[in-house]
């Protein structure tokens, strides 16, 4: 009702309720309006990947040592580390390897 404009004496005569007890609903609503208008919508975070997740997959992309660590944002730590995967690369015989988070 006060959102119509209707006065606090009027709401509370048409509800039969005391002006105080009305006047206090009122203000709190009014208030409550405020704090929601001058929040700002949540947005969500990007989510990181946690340690252990895989960056890039197993392939024989030349030699690195293993351990070796880069700078990767997508990680929650910020930092990737190469890691060896199964089997060999042809001809030289060298394992494949993949960066994970750390």
């Amino acid at each position: 009702m006060s959102d119509e404009g209707k006065s606090v004496k009027a709401i509370a005569k048409s509800c039969n309720m005391p002006v105080a007890k009305v006047r206090a609903v009122v203000e709190s609503d009014d208030n409550n309006d405020d704090v929601a208008a001058a929040a700002p919508a949540a947005t969500p975070l990007p989510r990181k990947l946690p340690s252990g997740a895989g960056v890039a997959s197993c392939d024989c992309k030349g030699t690195i040592p293993y351990g070796e660590k880069a700078p990767e944002l997508r990680c929650q730590s910020g930092v990737s580390i190469a890691m060896p995967c199964a089997g060999y690369c042809p001809p030289r015989g060298i394992a494949p390897w993949r960066q994970v988070c750390s």
